[in-house]
């Protein structure tokens, strides 16, 4: 999950995202350790730091001296009178303060492990900014997401497979390349799947890896685009199952599909480098992953979402990250 507060974001990412932000997470940090040492363990500290780890052993020191002289029933005349929880140990003491309002004492700890409990404090604040997805993405109706798209730009895609470049002509479809450059720019596609592989026919993806998001945008449709470039090999264009059916699901024709055309499937752009990288996207599982939306077998990918996918289709190729430029 990612969190990001520029606009008030929250939601889920994919867990291969999600996985690979937290080793960025933990290689900066180990980086920073590197290069500024660890000031618990370089040289024995600070002065300041010596000194907090001697009060803190002279604290403890006198705690479980007064414990002990409670057990024996002698407490220790002088020192301020204290009353100890009901249940203790030398390790663990929970007393009250003089004031008499209630606040307990927290046990006396070391500095290395107050240093260990920042630390991941810190990793987990940084792990939940790591995964953030906006909230934008859940309204397909803002007009954020409704931006026109530039006449030609490309698309770059990094998968588990490698990387390749779609470049989009706004030119060929209008409305798709719009819709598109959209989703791409903010990182709709990040984390997905390609379910549906079909050697020698078509790569599909398009259905996020988050149930709530897939279900945000299954049926925010745009009007029809008319074909004006054929589906030839390495061209992109959208699935649909009917008129102005078009939403996030595309496809990459792993062939000269020019048969495509007459059913009204419009390319909006081609894929210009690393087409030998979609060849290699895993196809094994065919259409049983979710295939086509026409054959209405997509509903446990869309309720299941990545976790769906990651435990009955394994071998699924996936989109790292997708960014236009």
């Amino acid at each position: 999950m990612r969190a990001c507060f520029g606009r008030a974001r929250i939601a889920v990412m994919s867990d291969q995202t999600f996985l690979e932000r937290i080793a960025a997470i933990i290689q900066t940090s180990a980086n920073a350790r590197q290069i500024f040492g660890d000031p618990v363990e370089r040289d024995g500290g600070s002065p300041s730091h010596r000194h907090r780890v001697h009060r803190s052993a002279r604290r403890r020191q006198r705690v479980q001296a007064d414990l002990r002289s409670r057990r024996r029933g002698h407490p220790d005349p002088g020192r301020p009178r204290r009353h100890a929880s009901r249940h203790h140990s030398d390790e663990a003491v929970s007393l009250n303060f003089r004031g008499g309002q209630g606040e307990g004492l927290a046990p006396v700890q070391d500095e290395t492990s107050c240093a260990v409990k920042r630390s991941a404090l810190t990793f987990a604040l940084l792990l939940a900014l790591s995964c953030a997805t906006p909230l934008l993405l859940l309204n397909p109706r803002d007009p954020a997401l409704n931006v026109r798209a530039p006449e030609l730009f490309r698309a770059t895609f990094m998968t588990s497979q490698g990387d390749f470049v779609i470049e989009v002509y706004r030119a060929w479809a209008p409305v798709g390349a719009d819709r598109f450059y959209n989703l791409v720019t903010h990182g709709f596609f990040d984390g997905q799947r390609f379910f549906r592989v079909r050697q020698g026919f078509i790569a599909q993806f398009g259905i996020p890896g988050d149930p709530g998001l897939a279900a945000a945008w299954r049926q925010a449709t745009i009007a029809d685009d008319a074909p004006r470039e054929s589906n030839k090999r390495g061209t992109i264009a959208y699935a649909f199952t009917g008129p102005s059916t078009r939403a996030t699901q595309v496809f990459i024709n792993l062939s000269d599909n020019q048969r495509l055309d007459a059913g009204g499937f419009a390319p909006f752009g081609v894929v210009v480098t690393g087409m030998e990288v979609v060849d290699k996207l895993y196809s094994g599982y065919g259409e049983t992953a979710g295939g086509g939306m026409r054959a209405g077998h997509q509903d446990a990918l869309f309720g299941g979402g990545n976790a769906y996918l990651a435990r009955a289709f394994p071998r699924l190729d996936y989109i790292r990250r997708a960014t236009a430029e």
